[in-house]
């Protein structure tokens, strides 16, 4: 066992072992500071999700972008050609005409209603029956259809009535499918389009219903001016008699009163009474300063006047009154009182004084005078005034008459220049809606455009191929990752064993050969004889390592199993029995009674087996070799029995179990699926462990939530869950588990 242990040691390490993925589940190790290290970011993870699913399922997102690409092609070029000129019209802001009755300009909001109504008339049933008419298209197959009426056929008595007939019902319902008007954003241009097959037809269409829309609002503006400028030509005459006795009540009033306007805004009565006005407050403030003076002069506060303080006499005598007063009170004390120097400058003192005195008085009386004057000029022009005033009310009733003979002349005026307006407006074809340019002729058609659609099919078949990938994806409840896996934290072990391109099994020497049938292309020969350096061969070693590391009493019998059939589970056990053969002598047992495939597997012919064995069959007889393989045994099905799942069950097959135990190292046990019958459950009690085995992109995750319930409940030793025919491109397995591999070699350093 030792041996074989070091054996095992040296496929472990080898390099091609290294490639495969066999990923322990346990959690990443700590971080040397005793924190757990993050695992893979979330958007590295997502990105690779997303590679993978492209990878995996790109054929589906080529088909369907090819079908979308196909289709568009052929639509696009069995389509009859169909065009689309374009005429274009410009809408000015209304008011904007050469002559016109309104004035001023629209405003943003007014000129986008403006646009959506002419768009609108265009659109409308009116102008379309014109075209209908004009044209004859209801007499047009490919307009009217069926019904298209003879060409000869005359038109209606009355062009204008609203009964149509039915082919003109027919080719109004085509103009509502092919008429496109509508107005440009950011512009005042409406565009008018009319599609068809025929492209002078076409051109045709839109020019005629341009000039009939041309000519439809030329006229309805002829008819609202004219109707304006009949009704204005009734109201001028009613207006000119009323402007003419309104000036003339205001002449008469002005010869009366005696008033003369000196210009618009002045009259003669008016200029007086103003200087009045003025005169009255100029003398009051006049007499209210003077006023302010007398009283001043009553309270015997009359030095204080600004009349006597700034009087130039009144200031030079109190001045020599100083200096006489000084020069007295210096000879008093020279010479003494009674000395006649002194006396002399006495006198001349009391001169000064009584001079200075009386000038006061004259200054303080005429002050009095000033005021009574002022006080009588006021009064004098209050009166005035007042008698001014009495013609005040006359003047109102001026002003009325004046303002009613203004109105009415210029409401006159103003009427008589549009009346004016308007007829030049009639007579006139000035409008605010022009054609700025007439449809031309196309020489190439406006849809389809089969390069322009195949790009642009191109490009949405591939984004909506990726997202029918992703929808499939998400759809698909099989295992194709190993996060899909239910219960995947309590495996011990996660394998994935490659697709393998199945090939005719080999007969081995003196074998004859097998019947074709169905069942020989789905079973590949044993790809560890076959190819022993292949992905699928060091994918099976990379299991028996992990099913072996341990102690060297470990498990020798290993019962293999699946949810359903098919899932590769024969397959894996030959492989499995081959590549322990290398190690040890090995035994594979096809326990699968009801469908056995272990013959199959290894291209040996049908025989005695396991169900020979249960009947007392001695196990040397039943046992076969496979050539080149000699450590290897193989014990067959054998007969079908009538009721496998009690042979099974019996101790008979206890007993066959304990005899390879002790003659084989290692014994492979192939058994039946283990939610169809009950023969697995059975065979349970006699392994050692257990290996699951799923298919990759076939089992549903609820199979393998099934079959891993099932296990617990029977206490079953799980030793690994094998992911079967992965695919080889799925490089997102290698990417994102190739540094989980080396984990055995740790443990294996470690033991």
């Amino acid at each position: 066992m030792s041996r074989n242990y070091d054996l095992l040691r040296t496929l472990g390490h080898s390099p091609e072992l290294k490639r495969i993925h066999r990923p322990r589940l346990q959690s990443a190790p700590p971080a040397p500071n005793g924190t757990p290290n993050p695992g893979p970011s979330q958007s590295t993870f997502d990105l690779v999700w997303a590679l993978g699913v492209l990878r995996q399922r790109w054929r589906i997102s080529l088909a369907f972008a090819g079908i979308v690409v196909l289709a568009t092609a052929l639509v696009s070029f069995l389509m009859k050609p169909t065009y689309d000129p374009e005429a274009r019209i410009e809408v000015d802001p209304a008011g904007s005409e050469v002559f016109s009755l309104q004035n001023g300009t629209s405003e943003v909001g007014d000129m986008d209603r403006i646009m959506q109504t002419q768009t609108d008339v265009i659109n409308s049933d009116e102008l379309a029956i014109k075209l209908i008419r004009e044209m004859r298209l209801d007499t047009r197959r490919d307009i009217a259809g069926k019904l298209a009426a003879t060409a000869n056929q005359p038109l209606s008595s009355d062009s204008n009535s609203d009964a149509l007939t039915p082919a003109e019902n027919s080719a109004l319902s085509y103009l509502h499918k092919n008429l496109k008007a509508s107005a440009m954003k950011n512009s005042r241009v409406i565009t008018v389009s009319i599609s068809s097959h025929d492209p002078r037809l076409s051109r045709d269409m839109v020019n005629t219903l341009v000039k009939l829309y041309l000519e439809r609002n030329y006229e309805s503006r002829y008819k609202a001016v004219a109707q304006a400028s009949e009704w204005l030509s009734r109201q001028l005459a009613d207006i000119r008699d009323k402007a003419e006795k309104s000036t003339q009540a205001l002449t008469n009033y002005q010869k009366l009163h005696n008033i003369t306007d000196i210009d618009e805004q002045q009259n003669t009565f008016a200029v007086k009474v103003s200087d009045l006005t003025k005169e009255l407050t100029q003398a009051q403030a006049d007499r209210i300063q003077l006023e302010a003076f007398y009283n001043s002069v009553q309270n015997g506060e009359g030095d204080s006047l600004p009349q006597v303080r700034d009087n130039p006499v009144v200031q030079n005598l109190t001045r020599s009154l100083a200096e006489t007063e000084t020069e007295l009170s210096q000879a008093q004390v020279i010479y003494g009182k009674n000395h006649p120097n002194v006396q002399k400058l006495e006198n001349g003192a009391k001169e000064l004084q009584a001079q200075l005195d009386q000038q006061r008085a004259s200054i303080v009386e005429g002050v009095k005078t000033s005021y009574l004057a002022a006080k009588a000029r006021e009064q004098l022009m209050a009166s005035q005034l007042q008698a001014t005033s009495a013609g005040v009310n006359a003047m109102g009733e001026y002003s009325i008459l004046k303002r009613e003979a203004q109105v009415d002349t210029d409401l006159y005026n103003t009427l008589y220049a549009r009346v004016k307006e308007a007829g030049i407006a009639a007579a006139s074809k000035s409008s605010n809606i022009r054609l700025l340019e007439p449809a031309r002729l196309l020489s190439d058609p406006s849809s389809p455009k089969p390069i322009q659609n195949i790009i642009v099919s191109l490009l949405f078949g591939l984004v909506g191929g990726v997202v029918v990938a992703f929808m499939c994806d998400r759809l698909d409840t099989s295992i194709r990752r190993p996060e899909e896996i239910p219960q995947l934290g309590s495996m011990p072990s996660l394998a994935f064993i490659p697709r393998v391109l199945p090939t005719a099994p080999a007969l081995g020497p003196g074998m004859p050969a097998l019947p074709p049938g169905p069942e020989r292309s789905v079973f590949a020969e044993p790809f560890v004889i076959r190819d022993p350096g292949c992905d699928g061969a060091e994918a099976i070693r990379t299991l028996v390592s992990t099913l072996l590391a341990g102690s060297d009493a470990g498990p020798h019998v290993f019962l293999v199993v699946s949810g359903f059939s098919q899932e590769g589970k024969s397959t894996l056990s030959v492989n499995l029995s081959l590549v322990l053969s290398e190690l040890a002598p090995t035994c594979i047992v096809d326990a699968d009674l009801r469908r056995p495939s272990v013959g199959l597997n290894f291209g040996l012919a049908a025989g005695e087996g396991v169900a020979e064995i249960l009947n007392g069959a001695p196990l040397e007889t039943v046992l076969r070799t496979y050539p080149g393989v000699p450590n290897l045994r193989i014990a067959l099905a054998g007969r079908p029995l009538a009721n496998p799942g009690s042979a099974l069950m019996s101790d008979a097959m206890g007993d066959l179990v304990a005899h390879l135990r002790e003659r084989f190292t290692y014994v492979v046990i192939d058994s039946p699926p283990l939610l169809g019958y009950a023969d697995s459950r059975a065979l349970i009690p006699l392994a050692d462990g257990v290996v699951v085995v799923a298919r990759y992109a076939r089992t549903p995750r609820d199979v393998i939530n099934r079959t891993m319930d099932v296990l617990r409940q029977l206490h079953a030793p799980v030793l690994a869950f094998v992911l079967n025919e992965i695919d080889n491109q799925a490089e997102y397995y290698r990417y994102k588990y190739a540094d989980v591999s080396r984990e055995p070699d740790a443990e294996h350093a470690a033991r």
